[in-house]
């Protein structure tokens, strides 16, 4: 009897090795399983950093050489509110915490000194070394119109010369070492603003310049070389999918570009000539997980595309995007419906390798097709459209758009021979202004611009 159990111990001790070996081999398979499909897809998300040590959703960053400063923000569960419709967003309540993370190290620092004023969608810019945080939504649900600077010497903040208007939702973008800050809201979501004011710190007022075209908040801009490009946002139509392009030394909208999805509380990262525009809301205010990449080139030659390889394990609304080593990029904090239902902001920080931008830029333009510009432009009221169809042939869309991404003719929806083909459009019935047509075909999306004067 005894020497029948220990023989069974011992048989049993055998499977059980075995039984170890088997699913060791599984979980080996199944990590070079995903490390080769996401290596064909061009594309990997995981969290390689430790979690933000207050996640938040509203709030603004800058990045200071290797160190990005995270301020600002809500603490509680927007997405619940956010499902509510816009108009509740003053329910948020603001934090006065400020974190920074040290790309160098992969480190937190959570010595930094708070706010003076607890804030939610204010924005932020450097300035010699200095971090300005603008406007914002204040502890009461009132916008704001107080700056503080952030001098890092020190670790402390104090208050400068406030903005001409109280606003939230606004971008704030440094350009020829002058602030610029750019709509917004002032109060309800009813009184967006359009309205752009300028700061020189050498000189501490404020300046009214000219207006953008489209009043709108929730947006982000990026300066370049030319101008500064105003993306997204919401206006009193809804979410938009018209990037403005603002001259500051002309003081007017001297471009405008259509990109493919409207979308706000939205993340961006600008490299060069290319901004990656990452999740966000869209114009039925679902949530998207995508990613759009808009190459700025030459102006009136703006090329939009999605990646359609980048997709993100969950939305990231109100998140912050940040460039890490090669293209790779860091996304921290922001809310979504299916973590925890909303109630609270997620906490990881994903990282997302981007296939190379030049490699993006050969393809944005598929073989074949092409969208040429207009002829006469700018028109009145006729003008005439070209454009080439790859053979043997396919079904192709044209259709007239306006500034506030709202269809207002269909020029062409059907098949297609292959080759060159001209279209005619009358703008009589529509007012002078700038327009967009586009051309879709087999997920393939091409946009110019046009002008009707009158």
């Amino acid at each position: 009897m005894g020497s029948d159990w220990h023989g069974h111990c011992i048989l049993l001790y055998q499977r059980w090795i075995e039984l170890r070996k088997i699913v060791k081999d599984c979980l080996v398979a199944v990590f070079w399983f995903s490390f080769i499909f996401l290596s064909k897809t061009g594309f990997s998300q995981s969290s390689v950093v430790t979690d933000m040590p207050t996640p938040r959703f509203g709030m603004c960053a800058v990045r200071i050489d290797n160190k990005a400063y995270f301020i600002g923000g809500t603490t509680g569960g927007a997405a619940q509110i956010l499902q509510q419709g816009m108009q509740y967003v003053h329910q948020l309540t603001p934090t006065v915490t400020v974190d920074a993370f040290d790309f160098e190290t992969m480190k937190w620092d959570t010595n930094v000194a708070p706010l003076l004023t607890p804030r939610i969608f204010a924005d932020a810019v450097v300035v010699d070394d200095s971090i300005y945080v603008i406007g914002g939504l204040g502890p009461n649900g009132e916008a704001l119109n107080t700056v503080e600077v952030y001098d890092r010497n020190k670790n402390s903040w104090h208050y400068t010369t406030p903005m001409l208007l109280a606003r939230y939702g606004a971008s704030a973008v440094v350009w020829e070492d002058q602030v610029f800050v750019l709509g917004g809201v002032q109060g309800n979501m009813k009184s967006l603003l359009s309205e752009v004011e300028s700061y020189n710190p050498q000189h501490p007022q404020w300046e009214k310049r000219a207006n953008l075209n489209v009043e709108r908040a929730f947006h982000k801009s990026v300066g370049t070389k030319s101008g500064i490009y105003v993306f997204n946002g919401i206006t009193t139509y809804g979410p938009l999918n018209i990037v403005e392009k603002y001259d500051p030394d002309k003081g007017s909208v001297v471009a405008t570009v259509k990109v493919t999805h409207p979308r706000i509380f939205f993340s961006t990262v600008h490299e060069g000539d290319s901004v990656f525009i990452i999740s966000g809301l869209s114009s039925d205010y679902s949530e998207r997980q995508d990613v759009e990449f808009l190459n700025l080139g030459v102006e009136g030659e703006e090329s939009d595309s999605d990646l359609r390889n980048v997709i993100l394990d969950r939305p990231r609304l109100g998140a912050i995007a940040e460039k890490g080593e090669g293209n790779q990029i860091y996304l921290f904090g922001g809310v979504s419906s299916s973590y925890r239902s909303g109630t609270q902001p997620v906490p990881y920080v994903s990282s997302l390798t981007l296939t190379p931008v030049e490699e993006m830029n050969t393809n944005t333009l598929p073989g074949g097709y092409q969208l040429h510009q207009n002829y006469p432009n700018p028109f009145n009221p006729t003008t005439q459209i070209d454009f080439d169809v790859p053979l043997p042939g396919a079904s192709v869309e044209i259709a007239i758009y306006n500034i506030l991404g709202q269809k207002v003719a269909n020029l062409l929806n059907g098949y297609l021979q292959g080759g060159h083909h001209s279209i005619n459009f009358s703008g009589n019935m529509l007012p002078s202004g700038t327009y967009f047509y586009e051309m879709q075909s087999n997920g393939i999306r091409l946009v110019r611009k046009m002008v009707l004067l009158k």
